[in-house]
């Protein structure tokens, strides 16, 4: 089969490459115009490819919200994507229908993802439909098998880094007393109750306790720094 400019193009895509929406845009709709921020391209979360019927590409941004819901969406160490759906749609929707009979060996979905709102989107492949939520709608809920996610390993290492870089700024945006008192009685063990009991080199005792206080110093005005933003 003689191939089009434009699947060249597609088939050029790079797994784990960045790629702004003006790319995204140049490879699969160049005969359009762009506006950033704005219109189909510029801000939709699910774009309809011209000329390829039940083809897709999806934007998706961690932690984004859409008319007061906020999309709770993540990648499984298995690959496997939850996703949502724009709010106004149904089971109805000619969208949606089209997603539910998605067929990965017929038609495309694209995934562009990025984990801040700021910034280009990385190419993570192709999607597979698992399954949807059938009692939820508005937005209505999926589950996409990323076909290549063999080649994408450093995707749920970063994603749980991600997650685990949250959990420690939300601890330390509590209120001073709080955090205070935990990494007093948890620092204070280490240098009073573990170093001096287990630890005989009196160097290496002395070397602990600092590197214990600097730690410690280094995480009291870390939390001072995020709890300003």
């Amino acid at each position: 089969m003689i191939q089009t400019g434009k699947e060249e193009h597609m088939n050029k895509l790079v797994l784990n490459n960045l790629y702004s929406r003006k790319d995204v845009h140049g490879i699969f709709s160049s005969e359009t115009k762009f506006t950033p921020g704005a219109g189909y391209w510029g801000l939709q979360g699910i774009i309809k490819i011209p000329e390829k019927q039940g083809d897709f590409i999806f934007f998706v941004t961690y932690g984004q919200s859409w008319g007061g819901h906020k999309f709770n969406e993540g990648i499984t160490s298995d690959g496997v994507l939850s996703w949502q759906s724009q709010p106004k749609q149904n089971f109805k929707s000619k969208v949606i229908q089209a997603l539910i009979n998605h067929d990965e060996t017929v038609n495309n979905i694209y995934l562009f993802l990025r984990e801040e709102k700021k910034g280009d989107y990385k190419y993570l492949g192709k999607l597979k439909y698992l399954n949807h939520d059938r009692e939820r709608e508005h937005p209505v809920y999926f589950q996409w098998q990323l076909l290549d996610f063999k080649s994408l390993d450093s995707v749920s290492q970063t994603s749980s880094m991600e997650q685990s870089k949250e959990k420690i700024q939300t601890f330390l945006k509590k209120s001073d007393p709080y955090v205070g008192l935990i990494l007093t009685l948890f620092f204070g063990f280490l240098v009073l109750g573990i170093f001096p009991f287990f630890v005989k080199d009196t160097n290496l005792k002395i070397t602990l306790m600092s590197f214990a206080f600097v730690i410690w110093t280094g995480i009291l005005i870390y939390r001072t720094r995020i709890a300003k933003k």
